[in-house]
């Protein structure tokens, strides 16, 4: 639960309307087995 509230807590900071707003790209990383952290960052730039 720790995680969950620092990773709201830092997105807040990026989109404070809606801090949730990237709940599901990051969410992919596991439900993707052939993501890594490399293809989220590359695709969020």
């Amino acid at each position: 639960m720790y995680t969950a509230l620092k990773i709201t807590f830092d997105f807040k900071k990026l989109v404070s309307d809606d801090p949730v707003k990237y709940d599901f790209a990051q969410t992919r990383l596991d439900i993707k087995s052939d993501m890594d952290i490399n293809d989220f960052v590359d695709k969020a730039e």
